[in-house]
């Protein structure tokens, strides 16, 4: 579907609704068509979590059997440095303890988890299919006695920065509610990620330690996110460690940008293609 005639669907249904000579004698009927479409974009639609296949890909990969390339370097991502860098995106009171709260996957990314990290303690617990965030939202449980409930409103407008999570202690817990909005989660994404521009593109690498889904604790494998935000075209991509085998290039497609990494034992260098 066009994504102009997307945006403006809710906003003509609306004036539809409200606009209209005839608003004095149908205004109700209306208003609730309007709520049904409007509920019907969101839900179908226009919302991340349902379209996150759609935005997060594999990426293309391909070995390079002829070592001898010469392309300028872009940029070298420090893997030390860099490993786990997101697992503090919001700092945030959860029942009568600070804590610093992350995201993670599994191999692959079909499974998302909350981490809940304070001092050298890291909690980690599931929430599946990012979709499970809409609706009720998705309990966690951090400690005993403390029970938040994770809930993502979407603003269909602006899905990617626009969008607001919601805090909220459950199940007799005492504690503050918080909302950050998905920008703010996305710039501190942004902020730990490892920045670099091509071609006047601008990308963020992210690399991350891999959940196992069956036992909710970390695994010995990593995965690699890259990611370029732009609005309803941002994209990202995906590929786990494993696939670059220590000192061997491999070109890797980012949509139409290729790129050739190597990944060393302490760097991952990228190139141009």
């Amino acid at each position: 579907m066009n994504i102009a005639l997307m945006l403006s669907f809710p906003v003509l249904i609306t004036n539809w609704a409200f606009a209209s000579p005839e608003t004095a004698k149908m205004g109700s009927e209306r208003r609730f068509i309007a709520a049904q479409v409007s509920d019907f974009v969101e839900l179908g639609l226009f919302f991340l979590p349902d379209r996150w296949d759609y935005w997060v890909e594999q990426a293309a990969m391909r070995p390079l059997r002829d070592l001898r390339w010469n392309k300028a370097l872009i940029t070298r991502v420090s893997l030390p440095a860099q490993l786990d860098r997101h697992r503090d995106l919001q700092t945030r009171q959860l029942g009568s303890s600070v804590w610093q709260i992350g995201i993670a996957g599994d191999p692959g990314l079909k499974n998302y988890f909350l981490t809940f990290r304070r001092g050298d303690r890291l909690e980690i617990r599931p929430v599946g299919e990012l979709k499970r965030l809409r609706g009720e939202g998705v309990n966690a449980e951090i400690e005993p006695g403390v029970t938040y409930n994770f809930r993502l409103a979407v603003w269909i407008f602006d899905p990617f920065r626009g969008s607001t999570i919601h805090m909220k202690p459950v199940s007799n817990t005492r504690g503050p509610s918080h909302k950050p909005s998905t920008g703010e989660i996305i710039d501190a994404l942004k902020a730990r990620a490892h920045a670099f521009k091509h071609a006047g593109v601008e990308y963020h690498a992210l690399y991350s330690t891999d959940v196992d889904p069956n036992t909710n604790r970390l695994m010995d494998s990593r995965t690699f996110l890259f990611l370029h935000e732009n609005g309803l075209s941002t994209r990202a991509w995906r590929f786990s460690e494993s696939s670059l085998p220590l000192g061997q290039p491999v070109e890797v497609s980012f949509g139409d940008a290729k790129f050739i990494l190597t990944r060393t034992g302490s760097e991952l260098l990228i190139q141009g293609r």
